[in-house]
């Protein structure tokens, strides 16, 4: 599979067809099924036979990552502190927080 540098605002079959993997008309094909079906587009192009499961789960698990990076990068730094992996098994860090009180009044 070609490196992809994932956009976070863009759909993994628009990855897809940016890598050559998929043709512009087999996602408009598989776009079509998932509307009428309500399936998954990855699950759609991998009983179509067009893309490897092993492809559709790096593309979502890069995908996911990418757009919680980009989500965390909105967060105040205390809370933004995202140095784990958890792809690739690495212990998350402590994240601090403040603690807030509410009161009856």
């Amino acid at each position: 599979m070609k490196s992809l540098s994932l956009n976070p605002t863009k759909r993994i079959g628009d990855h897809l067809q940016e890598a050559g993997i998929l043709t512009p008309s087999q996602l408009f094909v598989a776009l079509y099924d998932q509307e009428r079906t309500g399936l998954p587009l990855g699950e759609i192009l991998v009983l179509r036979g067009w893309v490897d499961a092993k492809t559709v789960d790096t593309l979502l698990h890069r995908q996911v990552r990418s757009r919680l990076r980009a989500l965390l990068k909105t967060m105040p730094e205390k809370l933004a502190r995202f140095d784990a992996d958890p792809i690739m098994g690495k212990p998350p860090q402590e994240i601090e927080t403040e603690t807030y009180v509410v009161q009856d009044f």
